[in-house]
C-alpha cells in the first residue's frame, strides 16, 4: 500500500509540470491541469499586450499567477477550467489593464468575467476538418474567429508541396455580419460561403448550432458593444 501512494503521488506532480509557449498572437499554457506562479517566466513579466490562453487541459489557476502578467490584455479560458484564484493585486491588475475574457457562454469563463466585472467576447473555435495534410487535396481546415465589431471564417488548406518534405495550402479569409446569428439561416448561409468540402461539418456542428442559440438570448439581455459584453 505504501509502494502504491508514493507511486500515485508522483504520477500527480507529472500531471502538474505546464508548458508555456508563443503561438501566433497567443501565449498559450498547456500540458499539465495546474497552473502556478512559478510556471511563469521572467518573459511574461516583460512581454506587452499579452493574450494568455488556458488550454482545455488546465483545471485551476492559483492564486499568483495572473501577477506574473502585468501587461495583460485577454485572457481567454477553455472549457476545463474550474478555478482561477485571484488576489487584491490581481484583481487590480484585471481592472487597470481593462482585460476582456474570451470563452463559451454558460461557462466559467463567462461565470469570471461576470464575477469580476470585465468585458467578455466569444472564443474562436473549429467548426470543421476534413482531409489529409499528406495527401491531395490536402486538409481543409475552417474556424469561426470573433473580434468585437466582426466576425471572420477563416479557410485553411494544408497540402503537399512540389518537393519532398515541403508543404503548401493557402488561407482564404471570408467577413461576416457581427449579428450573423440573428438570421434564421445563419448555419445555412455560413455553409453557402464556405468551400464545399465543409458543408456536412458545418451543418453537423454542434458547437455552432450552441453558439447561435446561445448568442440570440445573451445579447438581447445584455448591453454590449458588438459581440463584447460589458459585465
Amino acid at each position: 500500500m505504501q509502494r502504491k501512494e508514493v507511486f500515485d503521488e508522483k504520477l500527480e506532480d507529472t500531471s502538474t509540470i505546464m508548458n508555456i509557449s508563443l503561438f501566433g498572437d497567443w501565449t498559450k499554457a498547456y500540458g499539465g491541469t495546474v497552473l502556478r506562479a512559478e510556471d511563469a517566466d521572467d518573459k511574461l513579466l516583460s512581454r506587452r499586450n499579452v493574450w494568455f490562453y488556458l488550454d482545455d487541459d488546465i483545471k485551476r489557476v492559483e492564486t499568483g499567477f495572473l501577477e506574473r502578467i502585468p501587461h495583460l490584455e485577454e485572457l481567454a479560458i477553455g472549457l476545463s477550467v474550474e478555478e482561477i484564484g485571484v488576489s487584491s493585486e490581481a484583481a487590480k491588475l484585471l481592472h487597470h489593464n481593462h482585460v476582456i475574457v474570451r470563452g463559451d457562454f454558460d461557462t466559467y469563463a463567462e461565470e469570471f468575467a461576470m464575477q469580476h466585472h470585465l468585458g467578455f467576447l466569444p472564443m474562436d473555435f473549429e467548426i470543421d476538418r476534413n482531409g489529409d495534410s499528406g495527401t491531395y487535396p490536402g486538409l481543409d481546415v475552417l474556424t469561426i474567429e470573433f473580434y468585437t465589431k466582426e466576425v471572420n471564417l477563416r479557410m485553411d488548406n494544408f497540402c503537399p508541396g512540389t518537393s519532398a518534405g515541403n508543404y503548401g495550402g493557402g488561407t482564404i479569409d471570408k467577413k461576416i455580419p457581427v449579428n450573423f446569428y440573428k438570421d434564421p439561416d445563419a448555419i445555412s448561409k455560413i455553409a453557402e460561403l464556405s468551400w464545399r468540402s465543409f458543408t456536412p461539418g458545418i451543418l453537423n456542428c454542434e458547437r455552432l448550432k450552441t453558439f447561435v442559440e446561445k448568442a440570440r438570448k445573451k445579447y438581447s439581455e445584455r448591453a454590449h458593444h458588438g459581440l463584447l459584453i460589458n459585465y
